[in-house]
């Protein structure tokens, strides 16, 4: 191997040209994207609104608010409370299990977020229509997770979660795959 007499002289540039059918890739991440979006509003933000409601946080804590930090309570729907805090404590049992399951279902969302993301856009270079077809494959599948783990609890999210690992783990192979086609010198 030649020495190199600087950094730049050690990198190596590749032209990477991106086939028209990644525009299927960039459609699927947004659609990812919005679903996101909204399954925060839809479950999470319906739940929130449900069980702390202006009137539980004033009956339960605008007294104590008023005591140690001052004014008046704001009706932030329980904020910064995600489930499993100090307003939590006065919820029932059933409130409190049926906010913490529409909290995971967003929250499982967000944490597979960037392995999902960076797979899909990254797998979709050489493979667009497959990564594409994974993507929206996860989309559905997510959809199906959050019906089933909100309807029936954590037993109601096995057929979404499957699908979910399999349309992820296709995902991070087409990847690898990219990945080494890329480092190999390896043509489309």
């Amino acid at each position: 191997m030649p020495a190199h007499s600087t950094l730049a002289d050690a990198i190596t540039t590749i032209a990477l040209s991106v086939p028209q059918a990644y525009g299927y890739v960039i459609i699927v991440a947004a659609i990812l994207a919005l679903e996101i979006l909204f399954i925060g509003f839809l479950y999470p933000g319906a739940a929130r609104r449900k069980v702390f409601s202006k009137e539980f946080i004033k009956n339960n804590f605008s007294e104590l608010h008023q005591k140690e930090v001052g004014g008046e309570i704001d009706n932030l729907l329980g904020y910064p409370d995600m489930g499993s805090g100090f307003y939590s404590q006065k919820l029932s049992y059933k409130q409190w299990y049926d906010f913490n399951i529409a909290q995971r279902v967003h929250y499982n969302f967000l944490e597979m977020a960037p392995s999902t993301f960076v797979s899909l856009l990254l797998g979709g270079l050489y493979f667009p229509i497959a990564s594409a077809g994974f993507g929206l494959g996860l989309a559905v599948f997510r959809l199906v997770y959050c019906i089933g783990y909100t309807g029936k609890g954590p037993k109601g999210k096995s057929i979404g979660a499957a699908g979910n690992d399999f349309c992820l783990l296709a995902l991070i192979i087409l990847t690898v795959i990219t990945g080494w086609r890329i480092a190999s010198g390896a043509g489309p």
